[in-house]
């Protein structure tokens, strides 16, 4: 299976379900305004290890939630874009234990 970040394969094991809307804000007024509960559970990306632990260590959800809601998106942010241009030089490394020592993106 692929890793939609990085577009690395890996085994079915080695894959996570990333939300493109975090389940914490699934019963957000505004959220469900726009997406019904299907759209919701369905809408995501399938992430190897590595690359959701950086999503989620430099995305707060409230952004992932409002701001950062497709691939598309995430991948305009720079330091998810050099985290891909990385990984893709070490398709081996997929700890949870992030080496990157980009500094946090600045609101």
């Amino acid at each position: 299976m692929k890793c939609e970040l990085c577009e690395l394969d890996y085994n079915n094991n080695d894959i996570n379900f990333h939300h493109l809307i975090p389940k914490s804000y699934h019963n957000n007024k505004r959220i469900l305004k726009k997406y019904d509960r299907e759209f919701l559970n369905k809408n995501g990306i399938n992430l190897c290890i590595g690359c959701h632990n950086k999503l989620h260590s430099c995305i707060e959800e409230k952004d992932m939630a409002f701001e950062y809601n497709t691939l598309e998106k995430l991948l305009k942010i720079e330091e998810i874009s050099l985290w891909k241009e990385w990984k893709i030089k070490h398709p081996n490394f997929n700890s949870t234990y992030n080496r990157m020592t980009l500094k946090k993106r600045k609101k």
